[in-house]
């Protein structure tokens, strides 16, 4: 019993499991001279090796579809491997072998006869304990991990996106833009003033239903394409209370911040008519000169004399982010790569797979904040001719512990999810010492070449 409960693989679980049935069969057949004991002993014995052969016949097939017998290492995989046929068959096999333990359906024929042992007590307790709680318990438990490994959330089937996933996401891929357009109706600027919020994805078919997952947590905006993009957008100025609203109860983490504070005071003025004067149109224009794309030569031409603006400096917080944050911000600037490169061993190639995500150094403390929640991975140097720094993950411990189940538990969604599928494939093969053969380094060359900006 303390080897089919402190193991930490099929194998050993298997071992612990035929030693419990050894002791049943001894157990029933105590008193070996009795024909009636041994008689309940042998049916107990048979019946029990049907359900070893289905359990046998699943480890089998768990070894051959995942490649260990590890438990951890098949429940961090589980939800990637594109079987569900044989994955249904394994837990079947797996359930036969609990079945006959626990004496269900048709293999129940033997309990009645396990009444046979020296005492009804002692019977009563191999019966309840040993049998029914051990195996129905503990085996099941192992079949519904693989079970809900293999389940990934299809986000089709999503009701509504986490709160702090819609801003993570936001973080990464999202705008707050001031638009300052021509327009005909008004005689003194000839200019219009409006806000836009926008979140963009490359055009393919899993991020435009994670777009219509954006419109469908706001209740507002429309979906374009521009370009090979996609672009969620929300322009009413009734529309964009309702994001204002959103990012104030969930507020952005990175220096985008700034520019949110700066966008809703312009709403304020707006609403407020401020915009309509000369003084409010020209602290418009200030405030839109420091976003990232600055004012236009047009702009510019068509208005002197515009005020210096001092953007607010950022005060990031210190304390750890929030996990559906953190999966949401992935989803738009994280990377999960196999970095199949040439090196100075025999084969010529190696595969050093990597966690990453990338961010101006403005947003270095944002990184940090990443790695403490995480608990891994380090932050890379700034890069000497660009103001880019990472957060990387490279060590196959902290991917089997830390990253793995993270995302296992916290879903990606869209194609950023494909690549995490892949990029798992590749873990398992690597902690197999699969990429030390040509032949393992072929598979991981092949998924390396269909994922990220590979993947068409």
């Amino acid at each position: 019993m303390l080897l089919l409960i402190s193991v930490d693989n099929f194998l050993f679980l298997f071992i612990g499991w035929e030693g419990v049935g050894i002791c049943s069969y001894l157990l029933i057949n105590f008193w070996f001279t009795r024909l009636e004991a041994n008689k309940s002993a042998m049916l107990a014995i048979l019946m029990n090796r049907i359900g070893d052969w289905g359990f046998s016949i699943g480890i089998y097939f768990i070894f051959l579809l995942f490649g260990t017998l590890d438990f951890a290492s098949i429940f961090a995989i589980a939800h990637v491997i594109n079987n569900s046929n044989l994955i249904t068959l394994i837990c079947i096999l797996l359930f036969i072998g609990a079945m006959a333990k626990s004496a269900q359906l048709g293999l129940n024929t033997w309990l009645p006869q396990a009444m046979e042992g020296p005492t009804p007590v002692s019977a009563l307790l191999h019966a309840a304990t040993m049998v029914q709680c051990k195996n129905s318990t503990y085996l099941n438990n192992h079949i519904k991990r693989i079970i809900s490994s293999k389940t990934l959330n299809n986000l089709s089937q999503i009701k509504s996106l986490n709160p702090w996933f819609i801003t993570g996401y936001t973080d990464a891929e999202g705008s707050f833009s001031i638009k300052i357009s021509k327009t005909a109706k008004r005689q003194d600027f000839k200019f219009y003033v409006s806000l836009i919020f926008s979140i963009c994805a490359k055009q393919n078919k899993e991020n435009l239903i994670l777009m219509e997952k954006f419109k469908q947590f706001f209740k507002v905006g429309f979906i374009s394409k521009s370009g090979n993009m996609y672009l969620y957008q929300v322009i009413s100025q009734n529309d964009i209370c309702i994001i204002k609203k959103h990012f104030e109860q969930y507020p952005l983490q990175s220096t985008k911040f700034i520019y949110f504070k700066l966008w809703c005071k312009v709403l304020d003025m707006i609403q407020n008519k401020e915009h309509l004067n000369s003084e409010g149109f020209y602290k418009i224009l200030a405030i839109k000169s420091v976003f990232p794309k600055g004012l236009s030569p047009i702009l510019k031409k068509s208005f002197n004399n515009i005020p210096y603006f001092i953007k607010p400096e950022f005060y990031p917080k210190i304390q750890p982010l929030n996990s559906y944050w953190i999966v949401g911000f992935v989803n738009g600037d994280g990377s999960f790569g196999l970095n199949y490169l040439k090196n100075k061993s025999k084969l010529g190639y190696g595969c050093n797979p990597s966690f990453r995500i990338t961010q101006n150094i403005r947003d270095l403390i944002l990184l940090n904040r990443i790695a403490y929640t995480l608990k891994c991975g380090y932050i890379k140097p700034p890069y000497s001719k660009r103001d880019r720094t990472d957060f990387s993950v490279t060590k196959l411990k902290d991917f089997n512990e830390k990253i793995i189940p993270f995302f296992n538990k916290y879903n990606l969604y869209g194609p950023k999810v494909l690549d995490y599928q892949d990029w798992c494939i590749g873990i398992k093969l690597i902690i197999h010492k699969q990429h030390l053969t040509k032949e393992g380094l072929n598979k991981l060359k092949t998924i390396y070449k269909g994922m990220n900006s590979f993947r068409k």
